[in-house]
């Protein structure tokens, strides 16, 4: 799967939605624009996250780094709407071992769709313990690989408010996002 790829599929299923598809691209430009000329890189993947967070209208917005080892995440960077608990302060050196459902969709370039948290399977009970304790109603997660096609992070995206399935426009978006974003994330 390649950017041009998520992108021209994007375009094709949104060819009859003009003015849906004018907005995310829209977007894309702006998040393209922010990364390419800001030079404090934190601050523009948080700006980022912020333009995904409006146009989706998730409760949060997120990016995780793999470290160097292999054996922990970190959250990196986050974008919270108002009245929306950070959760980046408690999201950092969490051992990869403790989410092996999650890892292993990451690892196989598959997007991560919860539609509702309280109906996870039982492999992935340590993952719904956790959405749960951030009062993580649904989700959608898509991991970010290198340049070497190595499994460095992910991007996401929640919603506290209420369980629902995510709409097909924000999957897309996410997908791209995930390659465009992937030159800027830095392991530690």
């Amino acid at each position: 799967m390649t950017y041009n790829s998520i992108y021209n599929s994007f375009l094709k299923s949104h060819n009859n939605k003009k003015h849906s598809s004018n907005i995310i691209i829209d977007t894309l430009h702006k998040i393209q624009d922010v990364l390419s000329t800001n030079t404090d890189i934190d601050d523009a993947l948080n700006i980022a996250l912020k333009h995904l967070s409006d146009l989706t209208d998730a409760s949060r917005s997120y990016i995780f780094s793999i470290r160097l080892d292999g054996k922990s995440i970190d959250n990196t960077h986050e974008y919270c709407k108002e009245n929306v608990l950070p959760q980046i302060d408690y999201l950092q050196g969490l051992p990869i071992v403790l989410f092996p459902w999650w890892m292993k969709k990451l690892r196989n370039n598959e997007l991560i769709h919860i539609k509702d948290v309280s109906l996870l399977p039982m492999e992935a009970i340590n993952e719904k313990e956790m959405l749960e304790d951030q009062q993580i109603k649904s989700l959608i997660s898509f991991p970010i690989f290198s340049d070497t096609d190595v499994l460095i992070g992910f991007i996401g995206l929640d919603n506290v408010k209420k369980a629902a399935e995510w709409h097909e426009k924000n999957i897309y978006l996410l997908k791209i996002l995930s390659f465009i974003i992937s030159p800027y994330i830095t392991q530690k």
